[in-house]
């Protein structure tokens, strides 16, 4: 096993839930906006919450720092590999199934009422390939797809716990930082060929693990440089821009603002996992409901209402969720040991990891 090595002191552990936090926001008006919720489309606001988009690759930047973070101060070694999977996956998949129930009963409900199902949405059906496929957090390996579509970066994060758990015992040796560099590089090398999963998307989870391992003191400046400037080139050679600059400001962040936040972004982290996962079925329950009594996604100054309206909902909901759920099963969590000392890891993380919040 590791050293029991505390990370140093001054760790941006705000700064995460206050970024996790407002990206979880910003990707529910996105979604709400139009993508999920198409009667709300056109307004006015399209252009701008369109960047909400890139929410998702600012939680995966937080990933790469935190999830690290708290395996080191839970004396994580390669033989809790088990435990660490096994508690990763206890954090993310009940609040998931969750979510997944509630949109298996929308669209029963839909079948009921409506005889049909739902128009203009991705549905899978109920069958041995989703039940399973959703329960595993890979559908497409049993041709089918997801209940609720933002779990894609569910999967995500577990392949990368999975990838993070092989490799960190090794990252944190300061002697071996030049072949961890190497190793890092190799995965944003495969990022150019691979088109799907963890490894697509590895170039923002490096990142963050590039600043947790920068700050932790086992890659000095320049490797931490080298491994930051490569990432940012192998993303820009097949992202836009904005998700590229929008990551780097987040490491930077991670880096030299570890502190920030206040008392609203810190409660908006706290809850950003039940948000980004609640959201999509309140939104579909909100939308469904509301424009049969009212005629105000018709106007463009209704639409923008109507928005604000079902993201004050979405926020409800995952207020109380938070409250009767998340909380109490967190707490539970801290018990589950994932090395051989007392387990002393902290429930954080972002939507979907991340511990996520998200």
């Amino acid at each position: 096993m590791i050293d029991r090595i505390e990370p140093k002191p001054r760790m941006a552990l705000r700064t995460i839930d206050a970024v996790r936090g407002l990206a979880a926001l910003v990707v529910v008006l996105f979604h709400y906006g139009g993508v999920v919720l198409p009667t709300l489309a056109p307004h006015p606001l399209e252009g701008l919450l369109a960047f909400g988009e890139y929410g998702v690759e600012v939680f995966f930047v937080l990933s790469g720092f935190v999830i690290p973070y708290s395996m080191v101060r839970g004396g994580y070694g390669w033989s809790a590999l088990g435990p660490f999977m096994w508690k990763r996956y206890l954090r993310i998949a009940p609040l998931a199934y969750f979510s997944a129930l509630l949109m298996v009963g929308y669209h029963l409900l839909s079948q009921i009422l409506l005889g049909r199902p739902v128009q203009s949405h991705d549905w899978p059906g109920i069958d041995a390939a989703s039940v399973i496929g959703n329960l595993l957090f890979h559908p497409q390996l049993l041709g089918s797809s997801w209940f609720n579509f933002v779990f894609w970066t569910l999967a995500v994060e577990l392949q990368f716990y999975f990838a993070i758990a092989l490799m960190l015992p090794m990252l944190l040796q300061a002697r071996l930082a030049a072949v961890n560099a190497a190793i890092m590089v190799a995965l944003l090398g495969l990022s150019l060929i691979v088109n799907e999963g963890f490894i697509l998307h590895c170039g923002y989870f490096i990142l963050g693990v590039a600043a947790f391992l920068h700050r932790h003191g086992s890659i000095g400046v320049r490797a931490f440089l080298a491994v930051s400037i490569t990432s940012m080139a192998a993303l820009l050679l097949r992202e836009q821009w904005a998700p590229v600059g929008l990551s780097m400001a987040t490491t930077g962040l991670l880096l030299w603002r570890p502190g920030l936040g206040s008392r609203f972004t810190d409660w908006l982290g706290a809850i950003s996992y039940c948000l980004y996962l609640m959201h999509v079925p309140v939104g579909y329950f909100c939308e469904s409901a509301l424009k049969r009594i009212t005629g105000l996604h018709e106007l463009a100054w209704g639409k923008i209402l109507l928005l604000f309206v079902y993201t004050g909902i979405a926020v409800l909901a995952a207020h109380l969720l938070y409250h009767v759920a998340e909380r109490p099963w967190l707490e539970r969590l801290k018990r589950i040991r994932i090395s051989g000392g007392p387990s002393r890891t902290s429930g954080m993380g972002t939507p979907g990891s991340n511990g996520s919040r998200r």
